[in-house]
């Protein structure tokens, strides 16, 4: 499993510049009834940086701290403030960079990042050789995807900051976690795959692989390559390629597995259809004894004007 690095943070004070601004803008008396507000901002802030708290009472307070944010968003930007908050964050993958501004959506994208990576810290301390370590680590890594989700889909674009906070990074890492959610799936003991939400391992790792494949070219090829060369990122979904190949062999069944796989991943957001279902009873292909076969039974498309063998519809005047 990878553990995606957190963010790191210099230290602010929230509450001065926000009473301040708030009593200027209103009045003192306005300051003065929302100030428990300020001061829960400024000990979150404080508490979220502390990396001697245990894991989960860190994502506890990063999502407290998250929601007391966009109750103060409404403030930003604070345009009249004689002295507005100035968030600087580190780039995750090289602490040499840093995005600096009095930008709210810098620090509300920043702490879903963080979000993000802590679950995929929690996920590494599970244990994986229990059932209850696997589930665990499971609904993790769900966790760290949807924060991904709310990063990429609200405020990626509005930070406008390092190049970890892109929308191009944020759709990296969460095809990572993907694949290694369908990498946990895929290696849940038997008694576990009596459902369709989970990968059975009877099968070979097409999705695993196919997730991993699409991330590693999205790390050395694409717009991140160069951002990403002093993480440990390519080197490590490299690795999982070369892994999963080996998994995944090269029979012709295979590889058409494979490409069947990416076909479903490709259409399966903007066509939901029942043809690309593996699992499925009427789709057009199935998995029988280890092979790829065609589902006769379930299969009712014509090609070129002939039916397909086993698409014959008997009507009442056949009767």
């Amino acid at each position: 499993m990878l553990a995606i690095p957190l963010k790191k943070s210099e230290p602010l004070d929230l509450y001065e510049p926000l009473h301040s601004y708030v009593a200027l803008k209103y009045s003192e008396s306005e300051a003065k009834r929302v100030e428990g507000l300020f001061q829960m901002l400024h000990k979150l802030r404080s508490e979220m940086q502390r990396d001697e708290l245990s894991l989960p009472i860190r994502r506890d307070c990063l999502i407290r701290y998250f929601k007391c944010l966009c109750m103060v968003e409404p403030l930003f930007p604070m345009t009249n403030s004689p002295s507005p908050p100035i968030f600087v964050w580190y780039n995750a993958f090289n602490p040499q960079e840093n995005s600096s501004q009095h930008n709210i959506h810098l620090e509300k994208a920043s702490v879903l990042f963080n979000l993000g990576a802590l679950c995929t810290h929690i996920t590494l301390s599970c244990d994986l050789t229990t059932d209850q370590g696997l589930h665990l680590a499971v609904d993790t890594l769900n966790d760290a995807s949807y924060w991904f989700f709310i990063l990429w889909k609200h405020e990626a674009e509005k930070a406008s900051a390092t190049i970890d906070l892109s929308v191009n990074c944020v759709e990296l890492l969460r095809e990572i976690i993907t694949a290694q959610i369908d990498e946990l799936k895929w290696n849940y003991p038997p008694s576990h795959c009596n459902s369709h939400s989970y990968l059975s391992p009877s099968l070979p790792a097409f999705p695993v692989a196919q997730h991993y494949r699409k991330a590693y070219d999205m790390s050395t090829f694409g717009p991140l390559a160069e951002s990403l060369v002093q993480s440990s990122i390519p080197q490590f979904l490299e690795s999982k390629k070369k892994t999963c190949l080996v998994k995944t062999g090269s029979s012709v069944t295979e590889q058409f597995l494979l490409g069947y796989c990416e076909a479903q991943s490709l259409l399966q957001e903007g066509c939901q259809t029942s043809c690309l279902d593996l699992f499925s009873e009427v789709g057009s292909f199935k998995i029988k004894d280890g092979n790829l076969v065609a589902n006769l039974r379930g299969s009712n498309v014509a090609i070129g004007g002939d039916e397909l063998p086993g698409d014959h519809t008997t009507t009442a005047n056949e009767l």
